[in-house]
């Protein structure tokens, strides 16, 4: 009777059961003998983590076991008592005291205690956390892999994932940024676009990625519907006669639209003069060969079920706007030379160049007022300038005296005219350098075009130079340029600025210097002479020199002369053009 009594407290205790008495619990077992040594497992409790398939070794090293019972549990749920399997499973074995489990599974995470009876009121016992690790794996319906939605709309993109641990999501758009007003959302699952356009269109692309085997992605499509965008890729294209031309516009539009091409008010069809081709979004009107008439107002008019838009072209024979391709530093302190190139299918009649010293905001009124008071004592150099033309028919700048006016004279007419707008004809804003006056209105040159660039992309494109002098040293100026030819004027080129060299000599020296001849480099066949001089010359010689030649110009000191050049080469094209310098030159 008493066996079994002993039996039966045994198994209720390794059931768990035991009875509260004053707050403590009973044990069925019989009372500690302190004699005899307990057992003690000595690892501590761990986490392991494995993935599925793994083998997993679960440590339980127990010093005086004796006849004690070591029992393994998952949970509550008893899986080994001593050398006994009570869990039939082919997976799970015992390595000693240790529990092993192949070929690990998704079930089998959770807590696993290694326990033992002792003749000890409480049992000894070790718990081990098993977290089975799952590679991300996500969840995308088929409605949510493809979205239509209208513009100006909001839309959520939405990607569920799984894993363990819980996977990090990722968001990018194929082959660009994500818009700026995306927000991502619900851990990373779900991103969101409000007030779409068509620039948020495409495929978008969710990864998830929590370290366990390989990332996993999906796609998702989205579509804006939207009426047209339309616009001119050049709202002003520049043709010439006889030459192709092509009209280009950019059209964006979901569903597709029908673009139509109109001149002024007219409807154009294909025909043999004239043709169209689109490239994706761009479309394009070819002109074979322009003609007179083909020098129009034209449209690109596109339209879908959503709307319409239309862009216009104007195709103009006027010359393309000037480009500057000079230097921004002079090589002179007192002088610079300014080019430009400019595109033009018709000859280039004329030129407008304005130029002007940009006031320095660090000049005073009271250094200007000693700079006036100085200039009085000197001699009386010119302090304004005279603007005419040559016989020939070429700017000429002259001094004259202060009282002298600034005008302008044609070779086919004796008449004069005043010119506002020409170099220094402005009272204020002034200041004075040496003896000479110098203003910050714009100086405005009328200057005859030069020949076209040798082997130019379709022979269209003109080079021009010329010299400016006399300048401020270490100074800053800036220009603009505008072309004409039979069609009419370029718009005007942007803003240049160019600087003069700081002051290196005296100011006698800068602005009197000898004569020299200075090559521009316009071409191989042709010099243009840079002569920076303060002395005055002969309007009526310089006029008779410059018809033998054919003309270039240069501005001498405030003068622009025309320089003789023909096909003569070498020593004696110098020599002639110094024969005509000394004609029109002379020094005090």
């Amino acid at each position: 009777m008493t066996n079994i009594i002993a039996c039966l407290a045994t198994f209720l205790h390794l059931a768990g059961f035991f009875i509260i008495t004053d707050g403590q619990p009973y044990s069925f077992l019989p009372p500690l003998d302190p004699n005899v040594p307990q057992p003690k497992i000595l690892n501590d409790g761990q986490v392991f983590r494995a993935q599925v398939g793994d083998t997993l070794l679960l440590p339980c090293s127990v010093r005086d076991l004796g006849p004690m019972i070591l029992l393994w549990k998952k949970g509550t749920r008893v899986l080994t008592a001593g050398d006994m399997m009570v869990r039939r499973d082919d997976r799970i074995d015992l390595k000693g005291t240790d529990l092993q489990i192949n070929s690990v599974d998704v079930e089998d995470g959770g807590n696993y205690s290694c326990e033992i009876e002792a003749d000890a009121e409480y049992p000894v016992v070790i718990t081990h956390t098993l977290e089975v690790l799952l590679p991300p794996q996500l969840k995308l319906d088929l409605t949510d892999s493809k979205i239509v939605v209208r513009a100006d709309t909001t839309v959520a993109l939405k990607c569920k994932a799984t894993g363990n641990p819980p996977p990090k999501m990722d968001w990018r758009k194929r082959n660009d940024r994500l818009p700026g007003n995306a927000q991502i959302t619900d851990q990373g699952m779900t991103l969101t676009m409000s007030h779409v356009s068509r620039h948020h269109s495409g495929l978008y692309e969710c990864e998830a990625n929590n370290g366990v085997g390989k990332a996993v992605r999906a796609e998702i499509s989205l579509q804006v519907l939207y009426d047209p965008e339309v616009s001119a890729e050049r709202s002003v294209v520049h043709g010439g006669l006889g030459e192709q031309a092509d009209l280009s516009c950019l059209v964006y539009a979901d569903p597709e639209p029908e673009v139509i091409w109109y001149r002024d008010t007219m409807r154009l069809d294909p025909n043999g003069k004239r043709y169209m081709e689109s490239r994706g979004s761009r479309h394009t009107l070819i002109i074979r060969k322009v003609e007179r008439e083909d020098l129009a107002n034209y449209s690109c008019y596109a339209n879908n079920q959503l709307g319409r838009d239309r862009a216009y072209i104007t195709l103009r024979g006027n010359p393309n706007t000037p480009v500057f391709n000079s230097q921004v530093l002079s090589k002179s302190q007192t002088s610079y030379t300014i080019s430009w190139i400019t595109e033009s299918y018709a000859p280039i009649e004329e030129y407008k160049l304005l130029y002007r010293k940009i006031p320095s905001s660090t000049s005073s009124s009271t250094g200007l007022d000693q700079d006036r008071r100085r200039s009085k004592d000197t001699s009386s150099a010119s302090s304004s300038l005279q603007m005419a033309r040559s016989h020939g028919g070429n700017p000429l700048m002259v001094p004259s005296s202060p009282s002298s006016s600034f005008s302008s004279s044609s070779s086919s007419s004796s008449s004069s005219f005043s010119s506002p707008s020409s170099p220094l004809s402005a009272s204020s804003n002034t200041g004075v350098i040496g003896t000479h006056e110098v203003t910050h209105a714009w100086h405005n040159l009328r200057l005859p075009p030069r020949e076209m660039i040798p082997g130019g992309p379709k022979n269209n494109l003109y080079q021009e130079a010329y010299s400016l002098g006399p300048l401020l040293p270490d100074s800053s100026y800036e220009a603009k340029v505008s072309a004409k030819n039979r069609f009419g004027w370029s718009q005007t080129s942007e803003t240049f600025q160019f600087y003069t060299q700081g002051k290196g000599t005296s100011p006698h020296q800068n602005f009197v210097k000898k004569p020299e001849i200075q090559d521009l480099g316009l071409s191989s066949s042709a010099a243009v002479d840079s002569i920076h001089s303060g002395a005055s010359s002969s309007s009526s010689s310089s006029a008779s020199a410059s018809s033998l030649f054919s003309s270039r110009h240069v501005v001498l000191g405030s003068r622009i002369l025309p320089l003789p050049l023909g096909s003569l080469g070498g020593f004696q094209a110098v020599f002639c053009q110094m024969i005509t310098l000394l004609t029109v030159i002379s020094f005090k």
